[in-house]
């Protein structure tokens, strides 16, 4: 056996860390950090199956690609968001300027091997590691080896989609259709849209940031209609900072800023669960008044669920309304029939006329990246388990789980789990234990099983019951809640009596 760079031991085709991670995006930059910051000398891999780290934000290209949380909570805890512009909506450019420069100054890309699929992660009991097969390519060519990883700790900060394949419906003759049918997951760098005319299926928040790109610049379209089956909650937000995080800031610092939005969305969440109809009522009026009433028509704009069933759609500065208001695009509220030779035949309107259609219709779930987990040689039956805490799952050991809010920034709850994580590594090394798991309450004390995401949402919807569950009680509760979240993480002692320790 040698040691290799980063001091893990190596075989043939077989490397042994203290610790692996899959996924180089920002829920892996967020463990490896923490887990260099609370382990000092702990040896870790993050295997990344892309040439680039990024995650989403590297395999996404779509015109006008942004974040649709303020940067303040999208950032890292650790390192905050810091823009001369003070603008608090990131674009791929400046996100994945931002993730380069946390990687560069952690000194975290000497731990990332690059183009590594992982296919199999394996548990075994007898000695108390996980095994992971993977595929690595080999330097600028396309041919691949099996290598094998060990060690005893997992991450999976594999997001909870599909980079191979987004959501696309089945749509009737659809061959007939002679132009590009395009999904914004898979957008042509080479796509010239100049004076065409586009019809974009989708009203959620891919559909509204497309939008007005497109009809936009040198190369804009000229004319976008967004079809969609039923309207989204959206609203206008500002895309820098005003007067009152602006004054944090400069007095009080980052950290202040950051605060201030934390609390913000967590406030407009709660006062939208609390007052359902008069923030209907408020974000249907909101967009009427941006539009102008020539423009307004009820059913576009009048969603079929409550404010926060599904995520609220951001429109920074209301771009996307300034561009319904100045008749570049328009909205269609209708169902599809068929697609045709020059367009989409809806059931009340003619053929909306298309030379180009893109889809942006959603995402396909893919918890842990498609990768086949066992225990012991048994395959893990997702649906029959619990999240603990948000980052375990019952009877999985040494297993940890990256997932963020559905009602606020991803990266807040990434923050708090990774950095749990890493705490229990620490007592679990301080104390010399092999591994711990969360284990459900004994037989007569079963708990009720319900959806791990309560939203509304289409792509949800659709896997529900592919995912983990969670319960009505604490730890086994999302309470999608940063502060409830942050006491119980990091003030609480981990060690409990659902968290059980074997040497």
């Amino acid at each position: 056996m040698a040691t290799d760079t980063n001091g893990a031991t190596t075989g043939k085709n077989v490397v042994e860390y203290d610790v692996l991670i899959v996924g180089g995006g920002f829920s892996g930059v967020s463990a490896a950090y923490h887990l260099q910051s609370t382990c000092p000398g702990i040896k870790f891999r993050i295997l990344e199956s892309r040439k680039n780290m990024g995650g989403t934000w590297d395999l996404f290209d779509y015109p006008g690609l942004r974040s649709d949380s303020d940067m303040y909570t999208f950032g890292f805890s650790f390192r905050p968001w810091a823009s001369q512009s003070q603008s608090i909506i990131g674009t791929k450019q400046t996100i994945l300027d931002y993730l380069h420069t946390v990687v560069k100054e952690f000194d975290l890309q000497k731990h990332v091997q690059f183009q590594c699929q992982v296919q199999n992660a394996d548990w075994d009991s007898q000695q108390g590691n996980w095994t992971l097969t993977t595929l690595q390519k080999q330097n600028n060519d396309d041919s691949t080896t099996t290598v094998t990883y060990r060690a005893r700790y997992l991450f999976s900060c594999t997001g909870y989609y599909d980079y191979e394949e987004g959501h696309t419906p089945e749509f009737p003759n659809r061959d007939a259709f002679q132009g590009p049918i395009i999904h914004p997951q898979h957008w042509p760098k080479d796509l010239d849209y100049k004076d065409k005319k586009i019809v974009v299926i989708g009203s959620g928040a891919t559909a509204v940031t497309l939008i007005p790109s497109l009809t936009e610049g040198a190369n804009a379209a000229s004319h976008v209609t967004m079809l969609q089956r039923s309207p989204t909650y959206m609203a206008n937000r500002p895309s820098r900072m005003t007067i009152v995080p602006r004054s944090l800031l400069y007095w009080f610092g980052q950290d202040a800023a950051r605060w201030f939005y934390i609390l913000l969305g967590m406030f407009m969440y709660y006062i939208c669960q609390a007052f359902p109809r008069a923030l209907s009522e408020f974000f249907i009026d909101g967009v009427e008044h941006q539009i102008g009433s020539d423009k307004f028509k009820e059913d576009d704009w009048t969603p079929r669920y409550k404010p926060w069933d599904q995520r609220l759609c951001a429109c920074p500065d209301g771009d996307f309304f300034k561009t319904i208001k100045s008749g570049k695009a328009s909205v269609v509220t209708d169902h599809i029939v068929e697609f045709t030779e020059k367009g989409v035949q809806t059931e009340k309107n003619n053929v909306l006329p298309a030379d180009i259609i893109i889809t942006a219709t959603g995402l396909q779930i893919r918890f842990f990246g498609g990768i086949k987990i066992t225990l012991d040689q048994m395959p893990l039956d997702m649906p029959s388990r619990f999240i603990y805490k948000g980052f375990m799952m019952n009877e999985v050991p040494n297993f940890f789980v990256a997932g963020g809010y559905t009602n606020a920034s991803w990266t807040l709850k990434i923050d708090l789990t990774m950095k749990a994580a890493s705490d229990l590594i620490k007592i679990m090394e301080t104390k010399l234990y092999r591994y711990c798991q969360p284990e459900l309450p004994k037989p007569g004390n079963e708990m009720e099983a319900v959806p791990s995401i309560d939203l509304t949402s289409g792509y949800i919807q659709r896997s529900k019951n592919l995912i983990p569950r969670q319960s009505t009680l604490y730890p086994w509760r999302l309470y999608q809640n940063y502060l409830y979240d942050r006491y119980s993480l990091q003030f609480k002692s981990l060690e409990d009596d659902t968290l059980k320790f074997y040497k």
